[in-house]
Order: structure tokens, then sequence, then C-alpha cells
């Protein structure tokens, strides 16, 4: 054979052989696992460390969509339960306290108020303290180590 002919009949293996596995229906197990893709189609922590047949897999992942769709359905309902008594809490609330609440969640500092300051003061005074304590015993410590 010449080169003028191997040359296209190469080609022609070539690029046979990357299209027409996709143009045919099923063609790749990759193209079906993208079609029938379910969140819950994972094996659990640790599972794939246990030399499962494929049977288990497959039992195991039957299992995984039944609760999963459940839990689904309960993680949504738990989120309103959730806004619900949210919505209560606040009702509690001043418009004042609220407005403080609001600037806590979005990490904003509110205005301090009095005793905000003294119990500040405190923890501060609780920091020397416990710094002075904390010398004092070190200079103990030595002391005794020199005798």
């Amino acid at each position: 054979m010449s080169r003028t002919t191997l040359l296209p009949a190469v080609l022609l293996t070539v690029f046979v052989s990357v299209t027409l596995p996709s143009s045919l229906p099923g063609a790749t197990r990759q193209e079906e696992k993208a079609a029938t893709k379910s969140p819950y189609r994972r094996l659990p922590a640790h599972f794939g460390k246990l030399n499962l047949k494929p049977d288990q897999v497959e039992e195991i992942y039957e299992i995984r969509e039944q609760y999963g769709e459940k839990l689904a359905k309960l993680r949504q309902q738990l989120e309103r339960l959730r806004e619900e008594q949210q919505e209560q809490l606040d009702d509690v609330l001043t418009k004042t306290q609220l407005s403080a609440l609001k600037k806590f969640r979005d990490g904003r500092k509110p205005v301090t108020s009095a005793k905000t300051a003294t119990s500040k003061s405190r923890s501060a005074k609780k920091g020397k303290s416990s710094a002075k304590k904390s010398s004092e015993n070190s200079s103990k410590d030595g002391a005794s180590s020199s005798r």
C-alpha cells in the first residue's frame, strides 16, 4: 500500500472509531450514568473499601434512593418549622432588639449599652489578674527549684 492510500484509511478508521460509539444508543457507560444520575447513587462513607459485589452496590443504591427522597422531604419540613419558630421568636422582641439582632446576624457590631461596657471592663480586669497570678506562680517555682 502506498502512503497516499494508507493515510486516508488511517484517518477514516480514527474518525469512525471516535464518532461511531457516541452515535449509537446507549453507547457508553458514562453516558448511561449521566442520564440516570441521582444524588443518592453514591455509596456511604467507607463502603467503597468493603469489596462489595455489584448486586450489593445496586441494593445500597436502591435503599439510598428510597430514604433519600424521604429525608429530602423531612429537610424541607424542618426548614419550614425553623422559619416559623424564628418568626415567633422575632415577634417576642422589641423593635430595638430586632434591629440589634439583625446587626448581629449581619456581622456588624451593634451599639453597646453601659451594661455591656461594664462587663467588658470586668473581663479585662480578670485577664490582668490571671496574668499577675501566673507570674507569681512562676516566681514561686523558680524559688523552690533553687532550694
